[in-house]
């Protein structure tokens, strides 16, 4: 799964404890539910009918008549649930400031999200909005606190220094350049003196 360090990326620094446990919780809960495995008792008493209410289960689901196999049918909209919320845990079980970006978790099992990018986005947004939902104390539950962000947005290479919004600074004419991280649009560029011109390459796989 593809993950990386960007700046200004915070997933619940203050509570990576509770939303990992939250999140445990609700994996168990689906996942006892769509197995019959016998650990639904392991739930949080606490969280339990919290999670019944905003994760109802009937299981084992059987596929409706005519559904699509890997679209509609309920049980694989839960078990793509379970790869999200998995995939949360794993950025927060990797420390503060770690990401995933969201074609990351589609590349992760794209037969389970229906070769559809826009399937696994729908499913990381029922994610979050789930996890808001159990615990309103984790207001800040958004998808990118959560460490799931978006794909670079290109790069830029030459005699500039970016100043991104939250402070950071990034030499671009160091390496190959520097990769444009979603927290970090809206900045500044700095131009050397000598810079002359600018050039605007659509494609990076043109320019590298």
């Amino acid at each position: 799964m593809a993950a990386y360090a960007t700046a200004g990326a915070t997933p619940l620094a203050g509570s990576r404890q509770r939303a990992k446990h939250i999140i445990s919780q609700v994996v168990l809960h689906i996942v006892s539910k769509l197995t019959g495995a016998d650990f639904e008792d392991a739930v949080d008493g606490s969280l339990k009918s919290l999670i019944e209410k905003y994760v109802p289960v009937s299981v084992p689901v059987r596929p409706a008549h005519g559904a699509r196999m890997l679209d509609d049918r309920p049980d694989m909209k839960l078990w793509r649930l379970v790869a999200v919320m998995k995939a949360c845990m794993d950025v927060l079980d990797r420390g503060p400031g770690s990401t995933t970006t969201k074609r990351g978790i589609y590349y992760s099992d794209v037969e389970l999200f229906g070769n559809s990018q826009g399937i696994a986005d729908r499913a990381i947004e029922q994610a979050v909005t789930i996890l808001a939902n159990i615990d309103g104390s984790f207001g800040q539950f958004a998808r990118h606190n959560l460490g799931i962000v978006a794909a670079k947005r290109g790069m830029v290479y030459g005699q500039v220094i970016y100043k991104a919004p939250n402070g950071n600074k990034y030499n671009c004419a160091q390496g190959t350049g520097w990769s444009i991280e979603p927290s970090a649009q809206g900045g500044t560029l700095f131009l050397h003196h000598n810079v002359d011109r600018i050039l605007v390459v659509e494609k990076e796989t043109v320019f590298n």
